[in-house]
């Protein structure tokens, strides 16, 4: 299964029963400026 999500990830598709639920997330870029946004998860670990 493949779940798409538009603009940026989502939490609740990498946590808990939606992790599971989810399967594959494909993320679709539309061009938000995300600059300001907390990022969901650390790329320095």
């Amino acid at each position: 299964d493949v779940t798409v999500t538009f603009g940026a990830g989502k939490p609740g598709l990498l946590r808990g029963p939606g992790r599971a639920l989810a399967g594959r997330v494909e993320l679709v870029d539309v061009g938000l400026d995300l600059s300001g946004a907390t990022p969901m998860v650390r790329a320095d670990r």
